[in-house]
């Protein structure tokens, strides 16, 4: 019994399968990231906002 090796485009299908799942969770993870910037300036702002609008520091 003799296995088989993998053709050419097997081995691509499954790199690129590998690289578009990496490259998924990567984008997933830096556009929760970017929200939580987002959010987290935005309060910062408010903060700043109100503190100028009732004259507290």
């Amino acid at each position: 019994m003799s296995a088989e090796l993998p053709t050419k485009e097997e081995l691509l299908n499954e790199i690129r399968t590998k690289i578009e799942a990496e490259y998924s969770a990567m984008k997933t993870k830096l556009e929760k990231r970017a929200q939580e910037i987002k959010q987290n300036g935005k309060k910062k702002v408010d903060e700043v906002v109100s503190k100028v609008h009732f004259g507290t520091k």
